[in-house]
C-alpha cells in the first residue's frame, strides 16, 4: 500500500514539470499530437532569428474558429502582454485591427499583413494560428484542455522566426470509491466545470510557458 502511494505521488510529482523540447523545424512542431503525462513546449528557434531579431512584434488577432469569441480575446491580450517582456514594443491585436481597418488592409492576405506591418514600422508579426478547447464532464470528474500555436513572422518576407506550440490541462473530482467519495467528486468536478476564471488561467499559463522559448531582445 505504502509503495503504490510512493509511485502516485511520484506520478502527480511528474505532472507538475514543464519541459521544452526544441524541434529542427516549424512542421515538426505542427505535427506533435502525441501529449504524455509530462506537459511539454514544443517550439522551433531557426538561426533566422538571430539574424534578424525582433524588435517590435504586431500583433495579429485570433480568428475564432473552434473557441468563442471571448475567449479568443482573452488569449489575445495574454499574447501582447507577454511579449512585452521580450521585446521593445508589441503592438496588440486591438491597435492592429483599427490600423487595417483604417488603411483598407486585408489580415487574412499574406501581403496585408506585411504592408500594415511596414507601415507600422514593425519588423514582425505574431500569428495564434491554432487555438482549440476540449472539455471532458463525467459527473464525478471534469478535464478541460486548452491547445495553442504561436507564431512569429518576419514582415517583410512572411518567413518563420520561432514558433511553439504548447498544450495546457486542468482536471478535478475523485473516484466514486464510496458514497462520500462520490459527493466530493461531483462536487469538485462541477465546481471546475462552472469556474469562470479556469480558461483565463489556463490561457495565460499556456502563452506564458510558450514565450519563455524566446531569447529577450529588448534594449535598455
Amino acid at each position: 500500500m505504502q509503495h503504490s502511494l510512493i509511485i502516485l505521488v511520484s506520478l502527480l510529482t511528474a505532472c507538475t514539470q514543464v519541459s521544452y523540447v526544441e524541434h529542427g523545424n516549424a512542421q515538426s512542431v505542427d505535427a506533435v499530437i502525441d501529449r504524455n503525462i509530462a506537459r511539454q513546449v514544443d517550439y522551433h528557434l531557426p538561426a533566422i532569428f538571430y539574424n534578424t531579431p525582433p524588435t517590435c512584434i504586431m500583433v495579429l488577432p485570433t480568428q475564432p474558429r473552434n473557441i468563442p469569441l471571448k475567449v479568443s480575446k482573452i488569449i489575445d491580450d495574454a499574447v501582447g502582454r507577454y511579449f512585452s517582456s521580450k521585446v521593445n514594443k508589441v503592438i496588440d491585436h486591438r491597435r492592429t485591427l483599427g490600423e487595417a481597418r483604417a488603411r483598407a488592409y486585408d489580415l487574412n492576405v499574406k501581403s496585408g499583413r506585411e504592408n500594415l506591418a511596414r507601415n507600422l514600422k514593425c519588423n514582425t508579426y505574431a500569428e495564434i494560428d491554432a487555438a482549440t478547447i476540449d472539455s471532458l464532464f463525467a459527473v464525478v470528474w471534469t478535464d478541460i484542455s486548452l491547445n495553442i500555436r504561436l507564431t512569429l513572422k518576419r514582415a517583410r518576407d512572411s518567413q518563420v522566426i520561432w514558433r511553439s506550440q504548447h498544450q495546457t490541462r486542468r482536471g478535478d473530482g475523485a473516484l466514486p470509491l464510496t458514497i462520500f467519495g462520490a459527493g466530493a467528486g461531483t462536487f469538485a468536478a462541477g465546481r471546475l466545470a462552472g469556474d469562470a476564471d479556469v480558461l483565463p488561467s489556463m490561457v495565460d499559463d499556456c502563452v506564458r510557458r510558450m514565450v519563455a522559448s524566446l531569447p529577450d531582445t529588448r534594449t535598455f
